[in-house]
């Protein structure tokens, strides 16, 4: 039976091809899904709430936005 129209197969191969290029993403890039986990876990784990965390937090906001701003502008 589909899903949303979309046939079993063509699901599994969805699966694996997200599967495989996560992979690699993780292979190239470790030390950025690490700090990716610790932020996803920083804040569902409610560390934001105190006064340190919400410094933490304001600084990795801006070092983002300058970050994003500096490609933008660089290109």
């Amino acid at each position: 039976m589909p899903f949303l129209g979309v046939d079993a197969e063509v699901l599994a191969d969805i699966q694996e091809f997200s599967r495989r290029k996560l992979r690699a993403l993780v292979r190239e890039r470790p030390l950025a899904w690490m700090g990716g986990a610790l932020a996803t876990g920083f804040l569902l784990g409610g560390g934001w709430k105190t006064r340190v965390g919400r410094l933490i937090l304001l600084a990795g906001v801006r070092y983002a936005a300058v970050d994003a701003a500096g490609r933008y502008f660089n290109e």
